[in-house]
């Protein structure tokens, strides 16, 4: 039994019984509603029409009772709908958001930041942990979303849509013996104590995978999920940092990104995890859509029902980190899209899905 076999009851019945125009005021065809009527009939296993020469002449007395049911249950799926969609456009309450130590840099305060001015009346926590305390945190419900490294669509209860890529970088002291180095290599790397992410962090995934396949064992003699702490245990020393390019906003004075390693090591997805199982406002997706422009409203929502978390999905042809620039540029499309973009075609087929599987 669906609500489209109720509402082509509903509509023959309204129409006078007749079909036709029950389909024009369904947008749909004839023989769909003869077929919807015919479906329920057999599914109750009771004749609700009486017909003559194939044609609807009236309700039969099994019929009438069923109609006020039908009518019931359409009233209560239109206020459900009713409900959802003031829950979708409320614009307070509080949003939680989770990010391993990686992704707390760069896109997320400027985002935050933009989110703020579109929704004053919004509480924004925000969360820094693990990467397996935010899968933990986003997977029980107790954040909206998790901004986390590594390849996250291995996760079945979660939407993970890849939004940025973050570069490896070496980092060490200004007065290390490889700081003029222009042209590093793995092998060079090896010869000195190395400091770089602990086993099981996606970035250390990326260091071990090049000196494998470069046939080098390195030394690593600090490992954290922390790349301030690897920074730290650099500086004044002749040990090398390999952190994510983005944590070089904050090295310490004394400190230096080496340029000549670029290309040594793979660079690292970065994902938009959501429990698939949520139900997210509205300004859900638009605080996605500030942090990552290309992650439109329809491309998060499609995520969530058609399983499509495919790198197509996120990311642009050349990966960036969202900067602060680019936040600000979007606050006005947004509240353009707060002022009633989830009024077209597309995103209402989208919301009404979202509201049925709820």
């Amino acid at each position: 039994m669906t609500l489209q076999q109720l509402r082509s009851i509903q509509e023959v019945v309204r129409n006078g019984l007749n079909i036709s125009a029950a389909a024009r005021a369904l947008d749909n065809t004839p023989p769909n509603v003869s077929r919807y009527i015919r479906m329920l009939e057999e599914e109750l296993s009771v004749r609700m029409f009486n017909r003559a020469g194939g044609r609807l002449v009236g309700l039969t007395p099994e019929g009438n009772r069923i109609m006020d049911m039908v009518v019931a249950v359409l009233d209560s799926a239109d206020g459900l709908q009713r409900m959802a969609q003031v829950m979708q456009h409320a614009a307070d309450g509080r949003f939680a958001v989770g990010s391993d130590d990686v992704c707390a840099v760069g896109a997320l305060p400027p985002a935050v930041a933009a989110f703020r001015k579109i929704y004053p009346g919004v509480m924004v926590n925000i969360l820094r942990g693990s990467t397996q305390e935010m899968i933990r945190l986003v997977s029980d419900g107790s954040v909206d979303c998790a901004l986390i490294m590594g390849d996250m669509t291995r996760f079945d209860d979660l939407v993970a849509l890849p939004y940025a890529q973050h570069e490896l970088s070496i980092v060490m002291s200004r007065g290390h013996p490889l700081s003029q180095e222009e042209n590093l290599t793995l092998p060079a790397l090896a010869d000195y104590p190395l400091a770089t992410y602990i086993s099981g962090h996606a970035g250390r995934a990326s260091v071990d995978a090049a000196f494998a396949a470069a046939n080098v064992l390195p030394d690593i003699v600090y490992e954290s999920n922390d790349a301030e702490l690897c920074a730290s245990i650099v500086l004044d020393s002749d040990v090398i940092g390999i952190i994510c390019g983005n944590s070089r906003e904050k090295l310490p004075d004394g400190l230096m990104q080496v340029s000549g390693g670029s290309g040594l090591f793979a660079p690292v997805s970065a994902y938009i995890c959501m429990r698939r199982e949520s139900v997210m406002r509205r300004y859900g997706y638009e605080f996605v859509e500030l942090l990552a422009p290309q992650l439109t409203c329809d491309k998060v929502m499609r995520a969530f029902y058609t399983r499509d978390s495919s790198p197509a999905a996120g990311l642009p042809e050349q990966p960036v980190l969202q900067t602060a620039r680019h936040a600000a540029d979007n606050i006005a499309s947004l509240q353009r899209l707060r002022s009633g973009r989830l009024s077209n075609g597309k995103s209402n087929e989208f919301l009404s899905r979202s509201i049925a599987t709820y």
